[in-house]
C-alpha cells in the first residue's frame, strides 16, 4: 500500500506542475504550506504507478474535463465522477460510498465553476488517490498532500468557499479510512 501510494506522489512530480499555467509561476504553498506533488515527499527510492493505477487516474481527469465551466453538471456526472473516485481506493480500507459521493459531488460543482488546466486536474486527481489510500502513511504526508490539493484549488482560480468544502471531504475520507484501520 505504500509502494502505491508513493508511487502516486512521485507521478505528480514527474507532470510538470510549474509549467501547468505559464505565468503564475507554478503553485505557491499556503502560508507555512509544503510545497506540491511531491517536492518534500520524494524518496530515494523511486516507485512507478501500476498501468491500472494510471487508467484510473486518466478516466477520473476524461470525467473532470467533461463538466465544462459554467455548465449544469448531471446527477450522472455525478454519479460517474463518484464511481471512478471509488476505484481509486485499493486495499482493504477503503472511504464509505457516501464520503466519497460527497466529494464527487463538491468537486464536481467546483468544476462547473472553475476550470482546472488537464495538468492541473491531473495532479488534484493523484493527490485525492493518495487521501483514498492514506490509512498506513504517516499523518504528515497526509497533511502534504492535502496542503497540494488546497494549493492546486487555490491557485487554479477556484472559489474559496469551494475549496474549503473540498477541503473538508478529503479530510473527513482521510480521517475515515485512517479510523477504519484501528477498529478491530
Amino acid at each position: 500500500m505504500k509502494r502505491i501510494l508513493i508511487g502516486l506522489l512521485l507521478f505528480g512530480a514527474t507532470v510538470g506542475i510549474a509549467q501547468a499555467r505559464p505565468g503564475r509561476g507554478g503553485y505557491a504553498a499556503p502560508s507555512g504550506g509544503t510545497p506540491p506533488s511531491g517536492q518534500a515527499r520524494t524518496s530515494a527510492t523511486r516507485r512507478t504507478v501500476t498501468a491500472q493505477q494510471q487508467q484510473n487516474l486518466l478516466k477520473l481527469q476524461t470525467d473532470l474535463s467533461s463538466i465544462k465551466q459554467g455548465s449544469q453538471v448531471t446527477q450522472q456526472q455525478k454519479d460517474k465522477l463518484a464511481q471512478d473516485l471509488h476505484t481509486l481506493a485499493e486495499g482493504t480500507t477503503r472511504p464509505s460510498q457516501e464520503t466519497v459521493a460527497k466529494l464527487s459531488s463538491d468537486l464536481s460543482q467546483a468544476m462547473a465553476d472553475s476550470q482546472l488546466t488537464p495538468k492541473e486536474q491531473a495532479t488534484l486527481m493523484q493527490d485525492v488517490a493518495a487521501v483514498m489510500n492514506s490509512a498506513n502513511i504517516p499523518q504528515s504526508e497526509v497533511e502534504a498532500v492535502l496542503s497540494d490539493a488546497q494549493s492546486i484549488l487555490v491557485s487554479s482560480g477556484v472559489d474559496s468557499s469551494d475549496v474549503q468544502t473540498i477541503m473538508t471531504d478529503l479530510t473527513a475520507i482521510a480521517n475515515e479510512v485512517r479510523a477504519n484501520t484501528t477498529q478491530p
